[in-house]
Protein backbone atom coordinates (compact mmCIF):
# COMPACT_ATOMS: atom_id res chain seq x y z
CA UNK A 1 0.00 0.00 0.00
CA UNK A 2 1.25 3.18 -0.74
CA UNK A 3 1.73 6.29 1.58
CA UNK A 4 -0.81 8.23 -0.46
CA UNK A 5 -3.73 5.35 0.41
CA UNK A 6 -2.46 4.99 3.63
CA UNK A 7 -4.90 5.66 6.83
CA UNK A 8 -3.87 8.70 8.94
CA UNK A 9 -4.54 9.27 12.51
CA UNK A 10 -7.07 12.26 13.68
CA UNK A 11 -6.19 15.42 14.07
CA UNK A 12 -5.72 17.43 17.14
CA UNK A 13 -6.31 14.63 19.95
CA UNK A 14 -4.49 12.37 22.43
CA UNK A 15 -5.89 9.15 22.65
CA UNK A 16 -4.66 6.47 25.62
CA UNK A 17 -6.08 4.20 27.91
CA UNK A 18 -8.74 5.35 30.76
CA UNK A 19 -8.79 3.90 34.28
CA UNK A 20 -6.61 1.33 33.45
CA UNK A 21 -5.98 -1.10 36.65
CA UNK A 22 -6.01 1.70 39.20
CA UNK A 23 -4.61 -0.98 42.12
CA UNK A 24 -1.32 -1.36 42.90
CA UNK A 25 1.21 -3.80 43.36
CA UNK A 26 0.29 -6.06 41.33
CA UNK A 27 3.30 -5.52 38.69
CA UNK A 28 1.55 -6.16 35.46
CA UNK A 29 4.00 -5.33 32.33
CA UNK A 30 1.34 -5.56 29.96
CA UNK A 31 2.37 -2.97 27.36
CA UNK A 32 -0.18 -0.99 24.77
CA UNK A 33 0.54 1.12 22.14
CA UNK A 34 -3.44 3.53 21.64
CA UNK A 35 -3.90 5.23 18.65
CA UNK A 36 -6.47 6.43 15.97
CA UNK A 37 -7.54 6.24 12.24
CA UNK A 38 -9.54 8.57 10.40
CA UNK A 39 -12.44 7.84 8.40
CA UNK A 40 -14.73 10.54 7.62
CA UNK A 41 -15.65 14.23 9.40
CA UNK A 42 -17.52 12.13 11.84
CA UNK A 43 -16.12 8.92 12.46
CA UNK A 44 -13.06 7.27 13.26
CA UNK A 45 -11.35 4.09 14.74
CA UNK A 46 -9.66 4.00 18.03
CA UNK A 47 -7.17 1.39 17.85
CA UNK A 48 -5.30 -0.78 20.66
CA UNK A 49 -2.30 -3.00 20.48
CA UNK A 50 -0.82 -4.99 22.91
CA UNK A 51 3.05 -4.78 22.68
CA UNK A 52 4.40 -6.94 25.23
CA UNK A 53 2.83 -10.26 23.64
CA UNK A 54 1.42 -11.82 20.56
CA UNK A 55 -1.34 -12.43 22.80
CA UNK A 56 -4.57 -10.15 24.02
CA UNK A 57 -5.62 -9.15 26.95
CA UNK A 58 -7.57 -10.31 29.88
CA UNK A 59 -9.06 -7.40 31.49
CA UNK A 60 -11.69 -5.09 30.57
CA UNK A 61 -10.08 -1.78 28.41
CA UNK A 62 -11.39 1.65 28.25
CA UNK A 63 -9.92 4.19 26.55
CA UNK A 64 -10.32 8.40 25.96
CA UNK A 65 -9.74 10.19 23.31
CA UNK A 66 -9.55 14.18 24.12
CA UNK A 67 -10.02 17.15 21.52
CA UNK A 68 -8.25 20.00 23.63
CA UNK A 69 -8.32 22.52 21.05
CA UNK A 70 -12.87 22.09 21.39
CA UNK A 71 -12.52 21.05 24.68
CA UNK A 72 -14.54 17.52 24.29
CA UNK A 73 -13.56 13.88 25.27
CA UNK A 74 -15.19 10.91 24.22
CA UNK A 75 -14.64 7.44 26.95
CA UNK A 76 -14.64 4.75 24.29
CA UNK A 77 -15.17 1.00 25.26
CA UNK A 78 -12.78 -1.62 24.54
CA UNK A 79 -13.92 -4.55 26.25
CA UNK A 80 -11.54 -7.77 27.12
CA UNK A 81 -12.22 -9.80 23.57
CA UNK A 82 -9.28 -8.98 20.70
CA UNK A 83 -10.81 -9.12 17.14
CA UNK A 84 -7.75 -10.72 15.60
CA UNK A 85 -3.99 -11.83 15.21
CA UNK A 86 -1.50 -10.27 13.21
CA UNK A 87 1.84 -11.86 13.23
CA UNK A 88 3.63 -9.46 15.81
CA UNK A 89 1.04 -8.32 17.93
CA UNK A 90 -2.51 -8.38 19.38
CA UNK A 91 -5.21 -5.35 17.88
CA UNK A 92 -8.25 -4.14 17.97
CA UNK A 93 -10.13 -1.42 16.05
CA UNK A 94 -13.46 -0.02 18.10
CA UNK A 95 -15.36 2.45 15.49
CA UNK A 96 -16.68 5.90 16.94
CA UNK A 97 -19.17 8.26 15.39
CA UNK A 98 -19.00 11.78 16.73
CA UNK A 99 -21.26 14.96 16.71
CA UNK A 100 -18.72 17.42 16.08
CA UNK A 101 -15.88 17.75 12.61
CA UNK A 102 -12.55 15.47 12.96
CA UNK A 103 -9.98 16.12 10.75
CA UNK A 104 -6.89 14.04 9.57
CA UNK A 105 -3.66 14.65 10.94
CA UNK A 106 -0.06 14.54 8.75
CA UNK A 107 0.82 11.01 10.71
CA UNK A 108 0.21 7.65 9.65
CA UNK A 109 -1.80 5.26 11.20
CA UNK A 110 1.66 2.24 12.33
CA UNK A 111 1.46 -0.39 10.24
CA UNK A 112 0.74 -3.41 12.46
CA UNK A 113 2.15 -5.83 10.66
CA UNK A 114 5.78 -4.43 11.30
CA UNK A 115 5.78 -3.01 14.77
CA UNK A 116 7.66 -5.63 16.67
CA UNK A 117 6.54 -6.95 20.39
CA UNK A 118 8.72 -7.20 22.95
CA UNK A 119 8.53 -9.86 25.58
CA UNK A 120 11.98 -8.89 28.23
CA UNK A 121 10.78 -8.97 31.85
CA UNK A 122 7.92 -11.02 31.77
CA UNK A 123 9.40 -13.94 34.08
CA UNK A 124 10.94 -13.66 37.24
CA UNK A 125 14.66 -14.47 36.97
CA UNK A 126 16.12 -16.86 38.85
CA UNK A 127 19.12 -15.18 40.87
CA UNK A 128 20.97 -17.04 43.11
CA UNK A 129 22.36 -15.00 46.85
CA UNK A 130 26.01 -15.28 46.96
CA UNK A 131 28.01 -13.61 49.74
CA UNK A 132 30.48 -10.67 49.27
CA UNK A 133 33.45 -12.91 49.21
CA UNK A 134 31.93 -14.97 46.79
CA UNK A 135 30.87 -12.17 44.55
CA UNK A 136 34.29 -10.96 44.15
CA UNK A 137 35.77 -14.25 42.99
CA UNK A 138 33.34 -14.29 40.34
CA UNK A 139 33.93 -10.78 39.61
CA UNK A 140 37.71 -9.94 40.23
CA UNK A 141 37.14 -6.24 38.80
CA UNK A 142 34.97 -5.46 41.48
CA UNK A 143 37.30 -5.13 44.41
CA UNK A 144 34.46 -4.72 46.97
CA UNK A 145 35.51 -4.70 50.43
CA UNK A 146 32.97 -7.12 52.70
CA UNK A 147 33.40 -5.26 55.49
CA UNK A 148 32.51 -1.87 54.68
CA UNK A 149 29.82 -2.40 52.04
CA UNK A 150 26.48 -0.16 52.67
CA UNK A 151 23.66 -2.18 53.94
CA UNK A 152 21.58 -0.05 51.23
CA UNK A 153 23.36 -1.51 48.26
CA UNK A 154 22.93 -4.25 46.65
CA UNK A 155 24.86 -5.45 43.89
CA UNK A 156 24.29 -7.74 40.74
CA UNK A 157 26.19 -9.93 38.31
CA UNK A 158 25.99 -12.30 35.54
CA UNK A 159 28.76 -14.70 34.22
CA UNK A 160 29.95 -17.68 32.74
CA UNK A 161 28.89 -21.40 34.74
CA UNK A 162 32.79 -22.44 35.49
CA UNK A 163 31.73 -25.02 37.90
CA UNK A 164 32.15 -28.68 36.70
CA UNK A 165 28.76 -30.90 36.81
CA UNK A 166 28.39 -34.11 38.73
CA UNK A 167 28.72 -37.38 37.00
CA UNK A 168 25.43 -38.03 34.90
CA UNK A 169 24.17 -34.37 35.29
CA UNK A 170 22.94 -32.79 32.08
CA UNK A 171 25.16 -29.91 31.17
CA UNK A 172 24.48 -26.76 32.04
CA UNK A 173 25.52 -23.90 29.86
CA UNK A 174 22.78 -20.75 31.14
CA UNK A 175 24.63 -17.60 32.94
CA UNK A 176 24.62 -17.25 36.23
CA UNK A 177 22.89 -14.77 37.69
CA UNK A 178 23.74 -13.52 41.77
CA UNK A 179 23.25 -10.83 44.22
CA UNK A 180 24.47 -9.76 46.95
CA UNK A 181 24.30 -7.65 50.01
CA UNK A 182 25.22 -7.61 53.26
CA UNK A 183 21.55 -6.46 55.47
CA UNK A 184 19.28 -9.77 53.38
CA UNK A 185 21.02 -12.56 53.52
CA UNK A 186 18.12 -14.81 51.94
CA UNK A 187 18.00 -12.55 49.24
CA UNK A 188 14.71 -14.79 47.54
CA UNK A 189 12.97 -14.56 50.37
CA UNK A 190 13.28 -11.25 51.60
CA UNK A 191 12.88 -9.95 47.68
CA UNK A 192 9.83 -7.52 48.83
CA UNK A 193 12.28 -5.83 51.25
CA UNK A 194 14.55 -4.91 48.34
CA UNK A 195 13.65 -2.00 46.57
CA UNK A 196 16.00 -2.74 43.60
CA UNK A 197 14.29 -5.58 42.71
CA UNK A 198 12.55 -4.99 39.99
CA UNK A 199 14.30 -2.18 37.93
CA UNK A 200 17.52 -4.56 38.45
CA UNK A 201 15.46 -7.47 37.00
CA UNK A 202 14.73 -5.70 34.12
CA UNK A 203 18.31 -4.22 33.51
CA UNK A 204 19.59 -8.15 34.01
CA UNK A 205 16.90 -9.04 31.45
CA UNK A 206 18.35 -6.76 29.40
CA UNK A 207 22.00 -7.39 29.55
CA UNK A 208 20.55 -11.24 28.47
CA UNK A 209 18.91 -10.42 25.58
CA UNK A 210 21.63 -8.39 24.08
CA UNK A 211 24.80 -11.00 25.51
CA UNK A 212 26.73 -8.83 27.34
CA UNK A 213 28.04 -10.72 29.95
CA UNK A 214 30.97 -12.35 28.30
CA UNK A 215 33.18 -11.06 30.10
CA UNK A 216 31.71 -10.94 33.56
CA UNK A 217 28.55 -7.84 33.95
CA UNK A 218 27.81 -6.23 37.25
CA UNK A 219 26.31 -3.36 39.18
CA UNK A 220 25.73 -1.92 42.17
CA UNK A 221 22.28 -0.25 43.15
CA UNK A 222 21.02 2.02 45.91
CA UNK A 223 18.00 1.20 47.13
CA UNK A 224 17.13 4.14 48.61
CA UNK A 225 15.00 6.70 47.53
CA UNK A 226 17.43 9.75 46.74
CA UNK A 227 20.52 7.06 45.99
CA UNK A 228 23.69 6.62 47.05
CA UNK A 229 23.41 10.67 48.52
CA UNK A 230 20.46 10.52 50.05
CA UNK A 231 20.46 13.06 52.49
CA UNK A 232 23.44 14.35 52.23
CA UNK A 233 24.05 18.16 51.52
CA UNK A 234 24.48 18.93 47.67
CA UNK A 235 27.87 19.87 46.15
CA UNK A 236 29.52 20.96 42.35
CA UNK A 237 32.56 19.75 44.36
CA UNK A 238 31.80 16.34 45.54
CA UNK A 239 34.99 14.89 43.77
CA UNK A 240 37.65 13.69 46.65
CA UNK A 241 37.15 9.87 46.52
CA UNK A 242 37.17 8.35 49.72
CA UNK A 243 36.52 5.07 51.36
CA UNK A 244 33.04 3.26 51.23
CA UNK A 245 33.44 2.89 55.15
CA UNK A 246 32.35 6.60 56.00
CA UNK A 247 28.49 5.50 56.65
CA UNK A 248 26.75 5.63 59.35
CA UNK A 249 26.52 1.53 59.79
CA UNK A 250 23.03 2.10 58.58
CA UNK A 251 24.13 2.76 55.14
CA UNK A 252 23.61 6.73 54.93
CA UNK A 253 26.57 9.01 54.31
CA UNK A 254 24.25 12.34 55.12
CA UNK A 255 25.90 13.05 58.24
CA UNK A 256 29.28 11.53 57.47
CA UNK A 257 30.74 12.67 54.09
CA UNK A 258 32.04 16.71 53.96
CA UNK A 259 30.93 18.49 50.73
CA UNK A 260 34.02 17.90 48.76
CA UNK A 261 33.75 13.88 49.58
CA UNK A 262 32.31 11.17 47.68
CA UNK A 263 32.22 7.46 48.50
CA UNK A 264 33.28 5.00 46.64
CA UNK A 265 32.27 1.42 46.90
CA UNK A 266 33.99 -0.84 43.83
CA UNK A 267 36.44 -0.81 41.39
CA UNK A 268 33.97 0.79 38.91
CA UNK A 269 33.24 3.63 40.72
CA UNK A 270 29.90 3.51 39.64
CA UNK A 271 26.49 3.71 41.69
CA UNK A 272 23.25 3.25 40.21
CA UNK A 273 19.91 5.12 41.73
CA UNK A 274 16.47 5.55 40.91
CA UNK A 275 17.24 9.35 42.00
CA UNK A 276 20.19 10.68 42.69
CA UNK A 277 22.33 13.92 43.08
CA UNK A 278 22.18 16.02 39.93
CA UNK A 279 25.45 16.56 38.10
CA UNK A 280 27.96 13.36 39.38
CA UNK A 281 28.87 11.35 36.71
CA UNK A 282 29.25 8.50 38.59
CA UNK A 283 25.67 8.15 40.15
CA UNK A 284 23.93 6.58 36.95
CA UNK A 285 19.85 6.26 36.96
CA UNK A 286 17.38 3.82 36.52
CA UNK A 287 13.37 4.45 36.43
CA UNK A 288 12.06 4.04 39.87
CA UNK A 289 10.72 1.25 41.44
CA UNK A 290 7.30 2.41 41.57
CA UNK A 291 7.69 2.60 37.89
CA UNK A 292 7.08 -1.28 38.97
CA UNK A 293 4.72 -1.33 41.26
CA UNK A 294 1.82 0.60 39.42
CA UNK A 295 1.73 -1.33 36.59
CA UNK A 296 3.99 0.55 34.43
CA UNK A 297 2.22 3.78 35.32
CA UNK A 298 -0.53 2.62 33.31
CA UNK A 299 -3.03 3.95 35.43
CA UNK A 300 -1.93 7.34 35.59
CA UNK A 301 -2.90 7.12 31.58
CA UNK A 302 -5.47 10.03 30.62
CA UNK A 303 -5.26 11.11 33.75
CA UNK A 304 -6.45 14.65 33.07
CA UNK A 305 -9.39 13.08 32.67
CA UNK A 306 -10.52 15.52 29.44
CA UNK A 307 -11.02 18.84 32.08
CA UNK A 308 -10.73 21.75 30.07
CA UNK A 309 -7.54 23.84 31.36
CA UNK A 310 -9.86 27.13 31.56
CA UNK A 311 -12.42 25.57 33.63
CA UNK A 312 -10.19 23.90 36.72
CA UNK A 313 -10.16 25.90 39.87
CA UNK A 314 -7.88 28.71 39.68
CA UNK A 315 -5.46 28.45 42.65
CA UNK A 316 -2.36 26.32 43.38
CA UNK A 317 -2.51 22.91 44.77
CA UNK A 318 -0.20 20.68 47.03
CA UNK A 319 -1.58 17.47 49.16
CA UNK A 320 1.11 15.51 50.56
CA UNK A 321 2.76 14.33 53.74
CA UNK A 322 4.80 16.66 55.65
CA UNK A 323 7.32 13.71 56.35
CA UNK A 324 9.60 12.13 54.43
CA UNK A 325 11.48 15.29 53.73
CA UNK A 326 14.76 16.54 54.50
CA UNK A 327 16.58 20.17 55.02
CA UNK A 328 18.94 19.34 52.59
CA UNK A 329 16.79 19.60 49.92
CA UNK A 330 17.33 23.08 50.20
CA UNK A 331 19.68 23.99 47.27
CA UNK A 332 20.39 27.83 48.07
CA UNK A 333 18.28 28.61 51.31
CA UNK A 334 20.42 28.02 54.59
CA UNK A 335 17.56 27.07 56.74
CA UNK A 336 18.81 23.46 59.04
CA UNK A 337 16.12 23.39 61.24
CA UNK A 338 13.77 22.02 59.84
CA UNK A 339 12.95 19.85 56.53
CA UNK A 340 11.75 21.54 52.96
CA UNK A 341 8.33 20.37 53.25
CA UNK A 342 7.75 21.44 57.04
CA UNK A 343 9.41 24.95 56.10
CA UNK A 344 6.43 24.84 53.40
CA UNK A 345 3.77 24.09 55.18
CA UNK A 346 4.67 26.28 58.68
CA UNK A 347 5.95 29.34 56.61
CA UNK A 348 4.46 29.56 52.97
CA UNK A 349 1.14 27.54 52.76
CA UNK A 350 -0.45 29.43 55.65
CA UNK A 351 -0.09 32.67 53.83
CA UNK A 352 -0.61 31.74 50.65
CA UNK A 353 -3.80 30.32 51.47
CA UNK A 354 -5.05 33.41 53.45
CA UNK A 355 -4.89 34.93 50.10
CA UNK A 356 -7.06 32.52 48.28
CA UNK A 357 -3.78 31.33 45.87
CA UNK A 358 -3.37 28.24 47.43
CA UNK A 359 -5.39 24.65 48.55
CA UNK A 360 -3.47 22.55 50.68
CA UNK A 361 -2.85 19.48 52.65
CA UNK A 362 -1.65 16.21 54.02
CA UNK A 363 -5.30 14.35 52.61
CA UNK A 364 -5.76 15.83 49.66
CA UNK A 365 -6.61 13.13 47.33
CA UNK A 366 -4.74 13.51 44.00
CA UNK A 367 -7.69 12.59 41.86
CA UNK A 368 -9.18 15.58 42.53
CA UNK A 369 -6.21 17.70 42.60
CA UNK A 370 -6.31 17.10 38.60
CA UNK A 371 -9.27 19.67 38.70
CA UNK A 372 -6.91 22.57 39.75
CA UNK A 373 -5.45 24.82 36.86
CA UNK A 374 -1.41 24.59 39.34
CA UNK A 375 -0.18 21.43 41.01
CA UNK A 376 3.19 21.61 43.31
CA UNK A 377 5.80 19.10 43.90
CA UNK A 378 8.03 19.32 46.45
CA UNK A 379 11.04 16.43 46.96
CA UNK A 380 11.00 13.88 49.46
CA UNK A 381 14.08 11.95 50.15
CA UNK A 382 14.71 12.06 47.20
CA UNK A 383 12.75 12.87 43.50
CA UNK A 384 8.62 12.20 43.79
CA UNK A 385 8.63 9.46 41.44
CA UNK A 386 4.94 8.53 40.92
CA UNK A 387 3.85 12.11 41.93
CA UNK A 388 5.44 13.38 39.35
CA UNK A 389 4.34 11.30 36.59
CA UNK A 390 0.93 11.85 37.39
CA UNK A 391 1.28 15.14 37.91
CA UNK A 392 3.10 15.76 34.54
CA UNK A 393 -0.03 13.81 32.76
CA UNK A 394 -2.48 15.84 35.01
CA UNK A 395 -3.39 18.58 32.60
CA UNK A 396 -2.64 20.81 34.62
CA UNK A 397 0.59 23.20 35.06
CA UNK A 398 3.39 21.75 37.36
CA UNK A 399 5.05 23.78 39.77
CA UNK A 400 8.56 21.79 40.69
CA UNK A 401 10.75 22.92 43.30
CA UNK A 402 14.34 23.99 41.93
CA UNK A 403 15.45 20.65 43.11
CA UNK A 404 19.38 18.55 43.67
CA UNK A 405 17.74 15.23 42.85
CA UNK A 406 17.46 14.00 38.80
CA UNK A 407 15.64 10.72 37.74
CA UNK A 408 16.12 8.82 34.57
CA UNK A 409 14.12 11.34 31.92
CA UNK A 410 15.24 14.85 33.12
CA UNK A 411 17.39 15.41 30.47
CA UNK A 412 14.15 15.35 28.60
CA UNK A 413 12.16 17.64 30.88
CA UNK A 414 12.67 21.48 30.20
CA UNK A 415 11.76 24.07 32.56
CA UNK A 416 9.34 26.48 30.97
CA UNK A 417 8.69 23.96 28.69
CA UNK A 418 6.98 20.90 30.73
CA UNK A 419 6.94 22.51 33.98
CA UNK A 420 7.54 25.80 36.30
CA UNK A 421 10.51 26.19 38.79
CA UNK A 422 10.08 27.22 42.14
CA UNK A 423 12.92 28.65 44.10
CA UNK A 424 13.58 25.99 47.14
CA UNK A 425 12.41 28.57 49.16
CA UNK A 426 9.32 29.22 47.70
CA UNK A 427 9.71 32.73 47.53
CA UNK A 428 8.53 33.13 43.96
CA UNK A 429 5.75 30.78 44.41
CA UNK A 430 2.96 33.97 44.50
CA UNK A 431 4.83 35.54 41.69
CA UNK A 432 4.63 32.27 39.10
CA UNK A 433 0.84 31.86 40.24
CA UNK A 434 0.45 35.69 39.43
CA UNK A 435 2.37 35.49 35.71
CA UNK A 436 0.40 32.11 35.03
CA UNK A 437 -2.90 33.52 35.71
CA UNK A 438 -1.86 36.32 33.29
CA UNK A 439 -0.65 34.33 30.85
CA UNK A 440 -3.28 30.66 30.24
CA UNK A 441 -2.10 30.26 26.88
CA UNK A 442 1.15 29.84 27.85
CA UNK A 443 0.50 27.91 30.56
CA UNK A 444 -1.89 25.11 28.28
CA UNK A 445 0.88 25.17 25.93
CA UNK A 446 2.77 24.02 29.11
CA UNK A 447 0.49 21.07 29.99
CA UNK A 448 0.17 19.84 26.65
CA UNK A 449 4.04 19.50 26.70
CA UNK A 450 3.87 17.95 30.23
CA UNK A 451 1.25 15.28 28.64
CA UNK A 452 3.36 14.67 25.70
CA UNK A 453 6.61 14.05 28.11
CA UNK A 454 4.83 11.79 29.91
CA UNK A 455 3.48 9.41 27.35
CA UNK A 456 7.14 9.52 25.84
CA UNK A 457 9.12 8.53 28.74
CA UNK A 458 6.86 6.39 30.79
CA UNK A 459 6.22 4.14 27.76
CA UNK A 460 7.63 1.07 28.47
CA UNK A 461 9.09 0.62 24.91
CA UNK A 462 11.16 3.88 26.07
CA UNK A 463 12.21 2.87 29.61
CA UNK A 464 13.87 -0.50 27.83
CA UNK A 465 15.52 1.09 25.58
CA UNK A 466 16.59 3.18 28.04
CA UNK A 467 17.89 0.16 30.19
CA UNK A 468 19.66 -1.22 26.69
CA UNK A 469 21.15 2.04 26.40
CA UNK A 470 22.43 1.58 30.18
CA UNK A 471 23.40 -1.38 30.03
CA UNK A 472 25.79 -1.47 27.18
CA UNK A 473 27.71 1.63 29.06
CA UNK A 474 28.17 -1.03 31.76
CA UNK A 475 28.87 -3.43 29.57
CA UNK A 476 31.81 -1.27 28.13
Amino acid sequence: MSSSSWPYQVADCEADLYRYLEEYFMFWKNDYLVTTEYHSSRSFSVIVARLDSPHGWNVHLQTMVYFPLIEKSIVVDIGMECDGARPLTWIKRVRVDTDFDIFPSASLVPDFNKLQYHSLDQSPLHIEHVDLTTFNELFSSAHIDAETFPPTLYVYGICQRTCSRAEGAEKDDSPRIVCSNVKYPDYLSNFGNNGTYHPAQLLLHVALNDKLFDDGFYFVMSELDGGLLEGCRWSATRYQNVGGDKHDGRGYYGATLSETEFPIVHAKKHVLGMSNHVGHPLLLNVPDRHYFYHNLYHSFRSYHRGIPFLSKRNQIVYGANVRNSHANNFREFTRRDCTQREHFFQVCAPLLEQKGILHYGTNIARYNQVEYKYILDIDGHGSTWDATAWKLNSGSVLFKTESNYRQWFYGQMERGVHYLEVRDDFSNLEELYHWCETHPDECEWISRNARELFQRVYSYRSVIEYMRHLAETLAS
